[in-house]
């Protein structure tokens, strides 16, 4: 900080060395001397300087004792860089006079022009709010770009934010950023916001709290605007549901022409070669017919299971419960693991989106205790209560490392994790090599 002190008429009695070191840097006309009455610098400066008669009546004010303090922010730059100074006069004690200071604010003043600039590339709001209840006290402009609400605003109405949240998310951002908040917790969450116009934008929410003496007194934080991101994942899922439909929609128009067209045509077939048995066949020929009548009944109970396998008719017919236990009894009869099937207030009439999401979980889950678990037993629970149904499965396998399975893509987690997010519900999974498999999968519905 350069330093000089002023008597009563202006005039500049001494100077610290910052002064004398800055006037020498600058070729000796950076500041006034020892002797120069500063007064007559600032009068004479005013003439191509409009500032500089600011300077001159804060000084006099100053001096005539009607301002404590007088402070100027100003831009004087050398021959090589811009540079910004904080101008400070303050009364001189004891004794009639000034002290003037001038203190390089450069590299905070770019400092604070580069967050500004970062600031206002990025939709985001910044933001701080009291608690408890969320009382905004600052909000930076973008709010004005971003919900069409001035900055003023959310400190001039300190529930607006509140007011604004998406009455589908407003119930649980309350509860979940108050929580935080008692747990003087950082958290971070997505939601969306209504704005002036009514539209709908989703922000992500990344929240300090500041908690003197571990009691939280105010959050802070910065509120992404995420709407594109959202809607190109929105875009997606749409996508990728319509994909899913359309396997299935083409699993259940094969599965339908394997059952009734080949599956009736190979009945057709074992029916004439029965037809062709005489009374008297040689023994050898009979054989030989009832061979091929043989492998055409195999050939049906076949069909019949891809068929079933693709599609369940059952599905359609007697709902999800019917289907899942048919499945289970399936598996059971064919294969050396014994498959428990335990159903309690599953609907018949059920969407049937979620219905084929869990039938395939299902399918999923028992193909791979076939091919990877050596299990003995699994059992399978679907239940509907509280608003979701859920499915169970275990198994009393070897069990499997889960993020060596999610590396490779492997057991079908990745479909099954797919499946339930598209339909809006949640997977959970706990495995362990020799210790078996838990599956539990949750999506909302009416039950």
């Amino acid at each position: 900080m350069n330093v000089a002190i002023l008597d009563q008429d202006g005039v500049i009695i001494d100077v610290n060395d910052r002064w004398l070191q800055f006037a020498a840097e600058n070729g000796g006309s950076g500041l006034p001397a020892i002797g120069v009455n500063y007064l007559d610098v600032c009068r004479r400066a005013a003439r191509s300087w409009p500032e500089a008669q600011a300077v001159l009546d804060g000084m006099l004010a100053v001096s005539r004792g009607e301002i404590p303090r007088f402070q100027l922010s100003y831009r004087c730059d050398s021959p090589t860089e811009p540079r910004w100074f904080t101008m400070t006069v303050v009364p001189l004690s004891p004794g009639p006079g000034l002290i003037v200071a001038h203190q390089n604010n450069t590299e905070a003043h770019q400092t604070a022009e580069n967050f500004s600039t970062l600031l206002h590339s990025v939709r985001a709001i910044i933001w701080r709010a009291e608690v408890p209840g969320f009382r905004t006290t600052f909000a930076s402009q973008q709010t004005a770009e971003i919900l069409g609400f001035p900055a003023e605003a959310w400190s001039r109405e300190p529930d607006l934010w509140q007011r604004h949240i998406h009455p589908d998310d407003r119930e649980w951002v309350t509860a979940f950023s108050s929580k935080a908040v008692q747990e003087c917790r950082n958290h971070a969450f997505e939601y969306r916001m209504l704005t002036a116009d009514g539209r709908t934008v989703w922000l992500r929410n990344i929240v300090s709290v500041i908690a003197p003496n571990g009691v939280a007194t105010e959050v802070m934080g910065v509120s992404v605007d995420i709407t594109d991101r959202k809607r190109a994942e929105e875009a997606r899922d749409e996508f990728a549901r319509a994909l899913w439909n359309a396997q299935d929609n083409e699993r259940a128009f094969i599965a339908r022409e394997l059952h009734d067209d080949l599956g009736q045509s190979i009945a057709m077939l074992a029916l004439k070669l029965s037809g062709l048995r005489q009374p008297h066949e040689p023994p050898a020929r009979r054989q030989q017919i009832d061979a091929v009548i043989e492998l055409a009944d195999k050939l049906a109970v076949d069909l019949r299971r891809i068929s079933h396998g693709l599609h369940p008719s059952s599905l359609d017919l007697l709902g999800l419960g019917s289907a899942i236990r048919q499945l289970c009894d399936d598996v059971s009869a064919r294969q050396s693991i014994a498959v428990a099937c335990e159903l309690h207030n599953v609907p018949s009439a059920l969407d049937r989106g979620v219905a084929i999401c869990l039938y395939r979980v299902v399918q999923e889950c028992l193909r791979n205790v076939l091919k990877h678990s050596h299990a003995t037993h699994a059992r399978v629970h679907v239940s509907c209560a509280g608003g979701e149904i859920r499915l169970q499965f275990a198994d009393d396998g070897i069990g499997f490392d889960r993020e060596t399975a999610r590396r490779t893509r492997g057991l079908g987690l990745a479909s099954m994790e797919e499946r339930l997010r598209l339909a809006g519900g949640k997977l959970v999974i706990a495995s362990a090599r020799g210790n078996g498999t838990q599956i539990d999968a949750t999506i909302p519905c009416t039950c």
